[in-house]
């Protein structure tokens, strides 16, 4: 069935637009975090209906069910009257009307504070339209009115929306969903131009914003921006708003959309030009590069989103890791670090995942595959593992890889670059076989072997295949982690003074093979180690080879070897 709706959406999309939907939005009166929700369709078809709400949302590969925050669902027709409706599937409900006007209404819980979610505050609102406004199988392709109502003239809006005073317009469905606003009377704007691009700088922070913050910050906000469109040489957008939301919690979100990205970081990501380069810079970084990756540059399995089903892609570790490698790449080439912290990450993020017991068993395409998995309550704590980390690797091996091959000649900036101008520019959405067409022009190498071994295979990955024909030695020495750590217990909490109880223990571990399991009561006392396993008392001594070890990794490279200068600089 989700295939013949993929074929009906796509169908319904080749279509020119033949409404236009109406969404009104209040807060609910008596209800602190609950908004009212109408969305008014003007050509519902007779008969049956049927309203969906998303159950995940792009940018987060998981399932979040929004469909959970709906209370009090009705409709009714053109005159008022009370249309039947009935729950259909966990997301969607059906609706029975003769007439061609269609009043949905609901109340949706807008109380998580994230870049994802909605949020309503007392002097701010965070609203992810894709959270709370629903869709027919028609709607999608219809233009949408949105309005918001009950605030007063002092608040102030920011989204990547055309907007006329409290009223904002997308093109589509698909427009709507991606485009989230934050709203406050603490809102603070600015803009600048670079490469044609009009650039909107908007911030949420209840206190001035210092002048010389302010400068340091736009100029390098615009030095990562420069850095990234001049390796496309174009940008999908003629405008973007920078979306950020700086609150006195301990969170660090952002989510990352054609139009915009939406941060929520803890205030002191903006209280000092060492935290703005330290905490804001990176994570604009990243989302800057989605603008090309994933936003223009998109799996075929995501063309067009479907948002009633998971889209079953391997390429999150590129979608997402390998932008979390040009996070670093970006933050080095705008010079906002040195090409000593750029090598000592990865040797930290290369040492990281290999002692990660999940390596053993996931590879980044496999985890990719596998996000839809996260919160289930089978998967081992010990397991865990994330596209982000693991594609960064593959970001920083893929990128010496192609500038070996060709003699620093290219690099991965130009895969992407081909990428987006041959897939992106031309309607395509890509896969492997795409990755694999472009690096074979870029190198005239075949792409089998590689992803053979990095994209498919799993830990511990022979680095020998990109290393031995490097301008780079990687050198591997071992030391053994901090007790418990080396016999397997990762996480404990603490009972009393000098005791602590096991939470999770590697499977398999020296631990667990001597009956140390979750809920055992350990014991240092003058630093020995024992524990406490039904009535007996065990001390913890284990010979060296039982212990468990960490390999450590450092990288070794001339820096005036031609590939490394191409692609580190001088």
């Amino acid at each position: 069935m989700n295939k013949l709706l993929l074929i009906f959406w796509g169908c319904v999309m080749a279509k020119n637009a033949s409404g236009m939907v109406k969404v009104n939005i209040e807060r609910t009166a008596g209800y602190d975090k609950f908004l009212s929700v109408h969305v008014t369709y003007d050509n519902v078809p007779g008969g049956e209906t049927e309203f969906f709400m998303a159950s995940w949302r792009p940018g987060r590969y998981i399932f979040q069910n929004f469909a959970a925050g709906v209370i009090d669902f009705g409709a009714k027709d053109a005159t008022g009257k009370v249309l039947k409706v009935r729950k259909a599937t966990k997301d969607s409900w059906i609706i029975r009307s003769e007439s061609s006007k269609v009043v949905v209404s609901y109340k949706f819980n807008a109380s998580i504070l994230d870049a994802g979610s909605s949020y309503l505050g007392q002097d701010l609102w965070v609203l992810n339209p894709i959270n709370f406004v629903g869709f027919t199988r028609q709607s999608l392709n219809e233009k949408h009115e949105l309005t918001i109502s009950g605030l007063d003239q002092s608040w102030k809006y920011a989204t990547a929306l055309s907007r006329n005073n409290n009223h904002f317009y997308a093109e589509d469905y698909h427009e709507l969903a991606d485009s989230p606003l934050i709203i406050s009377p603490n809102l603070q704007k600015r803009s600048f131009q670079t490469r044609g691009v009009n650039f909107n700088v908007n911030i949420y922070i209840n206190e001035k914003i210092d002048e010389d913050i302010w400068n340091y910050t736009l100029k390098e906000l615009q030095k990562i921006i420069e850095t990234q469109i001049d390796v496309f040489r174009d940008c999908p957008v003629k405008s973007y708003d920078y979306l950020y939301a700086f609150v006195p919690l301990e969170i660090r979100h952002a989510v990352e959309h054609a139009k915009s990205a939406l941060f929520v970081l803890q205030k002191n990501s903006f209280a000092s030009e060492s935290a703005i380069r330290s905490k804001l810079l990176p994570v604009s970084a990243h989302e800057t590069w989605h603008i090309w990756n994933v936003k223009a540059i998109r799996p075929k399995e995501m063309t067009p989103y479907d948002y009633t089903h998971e889209p079953p892609t391997d390429m999150h570790w590129f979608t997402e890791g390998v932008t979390d490698y040009y996070t670093q790449y970006t933050l080095l080439k705008a010079g906002l670090t040195t090409r000593e912290n750029f090598m000592t990450y990865f040797e930290n993020l290369f040492s990281s995942l290999d002692n990660n017991p999940a390596s053993k068993y996931q590879s980044p395409a496999q985890n990719s595959i596998d996000s839809w998995l996260t919160g289930s309550s089978y998967a081992h704590p010990a397991y865990r593992i994330s596209f982000y980390s693991l594609g960064s690797r593959v970001g920083f091996l893929l990128d010496l890889h192609i500038r070996t091959l060709t003699s620093g000649k290219a690099g991965l900036d130009d895969m992407f670059s081909m990428l987006y101008h041959n897939y992106y520019k031309k309607g395509k959405g890509i896969d492997m076989t795409s990755l694999a067409e472009t690096f074979h022009e870029l190198t005239r190498e075949s792409f089998d072997e590689f992803s053979e071994r990095y994209i498919y295979g799993v830990a511990p990955p022979d680095y020998d295949y990109v290393f031995e024909r490097s301008a780079i030695k990687i050198n591997v020495s071992y030391d053994t982690p901090d007790f418990p750590n080396q016999i397997g217990i990762i996480r404990t909490t603490s009972y009393t003074p000098g005791k602590y109880i096991v939470e999770t223990t590697i499977p398999g571990s020296p631990a667990e093979r001597h009956g140390v399991v979750a809920g055992t009561l350990i014991t240092n006392e003058g630093g020995q180690w024992t524990a406490q396993i039904g009535e007996r008392t065990l001390e913890l001594r284990f010979s060296p080879d039982e212990l468990l070890k960490n390999v450590r990794y450092k990288f070794e490279y001339s820096p005036e070897n031609t590939v490394i200068t191409s692609w580190l600089g001088k």
